[in-house]
């Protein structure tokens, strides 16, 4: 069943439920289907994410900082150390293989900067699971500042319904 009244917006299913119709987009409907991806969360994809976090105010320096506390790290090595431990040499060296390769780090020369840019980008670079770990902090780190806002626009502005003032 079909709603007249917006039939390109809404659909109602058989349980009658409001749902938003899926429009496919002009490569979607096209193209040949993309590759399956596999285990790994592309690079790009991880850019991307980053771009999302970075427009909603969330900056990598305060994501990475709550990361390296939860989990316990006090520098990139600790990390390294903990992807040799869990997932081995072959993932540790992919891991410092990617950094190096990294634009970010390889147009420093002096080690001191490859290293602090090294760990500006080791998100990009993580293994999966661990990459999500890291996302959870920035949503963390999200939540936290849109909670925050939130309570001083309704407790602190005089033009909010819910002032308190």
């Amino acid at each position: 069943m079909r709603c007249d009244a917006c039939p390109c917006v809404l659909a109602v299913d058989w349980q009658a439920r409001l749902t938003p119709r899926q429009v496919a987009s002009f490569s979607q409907r096209h193209a040949p289907p993309p590759p399956p991806l596999g285990p790994e969360i592309p690079a790009g994809v991880r850019t991307a994410i980053a771009a999302w976090f970075r427009e909603r105010g969330v900056r990598e320096a305060d994501a990475r900082a709550r990361f390296f506390q939860k989990f316990g790290y006090g520098s990139l090595d600790d990390i390294g150390d903990d992807i040799r431990a869990r997932w081995g040499e072959e993932a540790y060296d992919k891991f410092y293989a990617d950094l190096h390769d990294d634009p970010a780090v390889a147009r420093w020369h002096h080690a001191v900067r490859q290293r602090q840019a090294a760990e500006t980008v080791a998100s990009r670079h993580l293994p999966a699971p661990l990459y999500l770990d890291y996302l959870e902090c920035a949503l963390d780190k999200h939540v936290e500042a849109h909670a925050a806002a939130a309570f001083y626009d309704d407790h602190y502005n005089p033009l909010s319904s819910r002032s308190t003032i």
